[in-house]
């Protein structure tokens, strides 16, 4: 009977050794009656539960001491009178999710003391009372995430001893008397994210001496009392992004001196404190954007031997002198530069001869771009805004720029002469707001074509020589430059592909590059150009000279070019061409003979055709005689201007010239005949009729040679 009595015993307790699922689902316990009942149901009947949710006015976990595994869910939340887990001590695995949340009254977590594996996540969150996490002595390891976050008394991670590995990512957050990490000295993978940020009285993480991996983000920000990140020496690979910032104690890095590579980018933001980025000289490559931001007392990139990164952006860092630490040897995207008030060089660039897009700006104290002395393509736009340069000589090599060129506020900037070499440019060109620019030739060897031009309050800016508006497919704007006097120099164009904007450029007083213009495809808008008085060249476009898609719009000029009607009313008299030579009268020379060479060999502003004494300067053309010959040439002695007196008469006895036919004609048969005339240079031509009876004058050998 006693051997009997033993194996029933020994089978009742196998039973209970091997798994046995109370019930199907999820228990829900709100009270402790809930508790107590659950307890009698199936105490001593089973030991495993799907789901196990523990929440309200449970004050005793004691009677659940005979549950060893929870499949799925164990999430203990909003218990605010519960002071202790005891009862859970034999649960060995929990399948997928720990939840200790709202416990106000729990002070450690002992009575999980046998959980050596939870499936998925194990969030302990906002439990005001919780001092450590005493009792996870065993766990080894977390399937996905872990989180420790707004735990307002808890002060260490003691508890965790066992921790080795966490499948995804751990997060502390936001725990007010948090002091250290120390707790943790056995875990040595996480497989995502480790992100360390708002626990303003951690002071270090020495508890990551183990940790080497880090399959995803290392993120450690805004904790306010952490002055140096020691803990994290043995991380050699970080998956993806490392972001230290807003660490306001923070004098070093010097903790990352282990890590070699950085999976997409490194960010280094806002740490007051920060002196150097010395922890970073064994990363050699940076597989996304380098971001050295807002770092108030950094005053060098001193040790950095990153080869490779992808963009490049230094902003804001007040103390930051120099960037000679970089020596980045190939950035393959972009490349911002900003704000950096202290800034006096940017040599560290020196080794790049192709970027992409380019912004240097705000860099206040910056004098020069040398450290960009071998960039030879921008693959994107450039921009330069105020910085404190006084020349450009650091972008002679630059011969491509495949996006905009921008350079605005450069106020002790004089001229671009630097970019000499610049070829092709696929955008826009801005140049504005330079107020100690005064010439923009080096812009005159871009040869392709480019977008809109937009030459914009440059005060003192005279000369614009060198643009070729002809490249311009865009709009065409030229404002504000009080200092241009006219478009000397440029190369204008036949026609434009948008609109051309001249507007309060208050020197100007010439726009006659619009002379060969024959279609515009926008608007003309000449406005507020208070010096300008002329602009006949406009009615072309009104005479159906030349052809306008658009608009034409005049106003502010001055009084001959206020409106269309002044213009029109003005050309027809300033421009007019008595002698229809193509010359107008105001720059005629002679306004009465058709001379549209403008010959004038003694240079007295008389043109020959004109001009009753051609070969000696006689800006009078006084004639006391009326002989048509000037008193100067007959005066001189040494001109032979013939005689006006009688000789040969025919049909008179007192002929008045050398030569007088009364009456009859003076006929000449032989086709090879003429009459023979000696120009003021001294060639001869013999005048014939052509078969319509205009004379044509054919130079021959002077009879008298």
């Amino acid at each position: 009977m006693k051997k009997i009595l033993s194996l029933i015993v020994f089978s009742f307790t196998l039973n209970l050794s091997i798994a046995q699922t109370c019930g199907a689902g999820s228990f829900t316990l709100t009270n402790q009656t809930a508790v107590n009942n659950f307890v009698a149901t199936y105490s001593g009947t089973c030991n495993t539960v799907d789901n196990l949710y523990i929440t309200g006015s449970v004050t005793d976990l004691s009677g659940l001491s005979f549950l060893t595994t929870i499949n799925g869910y164990l999430r203990i939340y909003n218990a605010y009178s519960l002071t202790s887990l005891n009862g859970l001590q034999n649960i060995t695995l929990i399948g997928d999710y720990l939840q200790i949340y709202n416990g106000d009254s729990l002070t450690d977590l002992t009575g999980l003391n046998n959980v050596a594996s939870i499936g998925t996540y194990l969030d302990i969150t906002y439990n005001d009372s919780l001092i450590n996490l005493n009792g996870l002595d065993v766990l080894s390891s977390v399937g996905t995430d872990v989180t420790i976050d707004n735990n307002t008394s808890l002060t260490t991670l003691s508890g965790f001893t066992s921790l080795s590995t966490i499948g995804n990512n751990l997060y502390i957050y936001n725990n007010a008397a948090l002091t250290s990490i120390n707790g943790l000295n056995a875990l040595n993978s996480i497989g995502g994210y480790l992100n360390i940020s708002y626990n303003p009285s951690i002071i270090n993480i020495n508890g990551f001496n183990t940790l080497t991996t880090i399959g995803g983000n290392l993120s450690i920000t805004s904790n306010s009392s952490l002055t140096d990140i020691d803990g994290l020496n043995n991380i050699s690979t970080i998956g993806t992004q490392l972001s230290i910032s807003n660490n306001s104690a923070l004098i070093n890095i010097n903790g990352l001196s282990g890590s070699t590579t950085i999976g997409t980018n490194l960010n280094i933001q806002s740490n007051d404190a920060l002196i150097n980025i010395a922890g970073l000289s064994n990363i050699t490559t940076v597989n996304g954007t380098l971001y050295i931001y807002n770092n108030d007392s950094l005053q060098n990139l001193d040790a950095l031997n990153i080869s490779t990164i992808e963009n490049l952006q230094i902003i804001n860092n007040d103390a930051l002198l120099n960037i000679n630490g970089l020596s980045v040897s190939s950035i393959n995207n972009n490349v911002t530069i900003s704000g950096n008030i202290s800034l006096i060089n940017i040599d560290g660039l020196s080794n790049n001869t192709s970027l992409g897009a380019v912004t240097i700006s705000n860099n206040t104290s910056l004098p020069n771009v040398d450290g960009l002395s071998n960039l030879v393509i921008a693959d994107g736009s450039f921009y330069l805004s105020n910085n404190g340069l006084t020349n450009i000589n650091g972008l002679n090599a630059l011969t491509t720029i495949n996006g905009n060129l921008n350079i605005q506020s450069e106020n002790s900037l004089p001229n671009l002469n630097a970019l000499s070499n610049l070829t092709t440019l696929q955008s826009n060109i801005y140049i504005s707001a330079n107020t100690s620019l005064t010439s923009i030739s080096g812009l005159s060897n871009i040869t392709s074509s480019y977008g809109n031009l937009v030459i914009s309050d440059n005060t003192i800016l005279n000369d614009i020589s060198g643009l070729n508006f002809s490249n311009s497919t865009g709009s065409i704007t030229i404002n504000n430059n009080d200092g241009l006097i006219d478009f000397s120099g440029i190369t204008a164009s036949d026609s434009f592909s948008a609109n051309v904007t001249i507007t309060n450029n208050d020197a100007l007083i010439d726009i006659t590059f619009l002379e060969n213009t024959v279609y515009i495809e926008g608007d003309l808008t000449i406005t507020d150009n208070t010096t300008l008085d002329e602009c006949c060249v406009v009615t072309n476009f009104t005479s159906g000279q030349s052809y306008i898609n658009g608009s034409i719009v005049l106003s502010g000029n001055n009084t001959n070019c206020a409106s269309l009607a002044a213009i029109i009313t003005y050309c027809n008299i300033s421009q007019a061409d008595s002698d229809n030579d193509g010359v107008i009268d105001s720059n005629d020379n002679c306004n009465s003979a058709d001379n549209p060479l403008q010959e004038d060999t003694d240079g007295d502003g008389i043109g020959d055709a004109c001009d009753n004494c051609p070969t000696l300067a006689n800006p009078s053309q006084t004639d006391t005689n009326g002989d048509g010959v000037g008193d100067d040439c007959e005066a001189s002695g040494s001109i032979n201007t013939g005689s006006g007196n009688g000789g040969v008469g025919i049909g008179t006895t007192d002929p008045k010239s050398l030569l007088e036919v009364k009456d009859g004609d003076v006929f000449i048969n032989n086709i090879h005949r003429g009459v023979i005339l000696k120009s003021v240079s001294g060639k001869c031509f013999r005048y014939q009729p052509d078969e319509t009876g205009q004379l044509l004058g054919k130079q021959i050998t002077c009879p008298d040679i």
